[in-house]
């Protein structure tokens, strides 16, 4: 976006080969797990890839899908985040 932050999916740094990656938010040169920020994200739910980012900061991208990390299994879904 015009600020200059990048969004994606990575890999945590524990994470077992089958698990799925986290998507990320990256302002100001600092890589930030959107799953870790997010209030009152459902608790089966994993932000696995954040995919684009508008210049007033709303963030869409994709849910897991199959297995994500143990007890965390929904279904694959569209996600918009919008800041407060």
């Amino acid at each position: 976006n015009v600020d200059g932050d990048v969004v994606g999916g990575s890999r945590t740094g524990n994470s077992p080969p089958n698990n799925a990656g986290h998507a990320f938010v990256w302002p100001n040169g600092r890589m930030v797990d959107l799953n870790a920020v997010v209030t009152n994200l459902p608790g089966n739910v994993v932000l696995e890839v954040a995919q684009a980012i508008n210049d007033d900061g709303s963030i869409v991208g994709t849910t897991c899908s199959g297995f994500c990390e143990p007890g965390k299994a929904a279904p694959t879904r569209a996600f918009l985040l919008v800041p407060n």
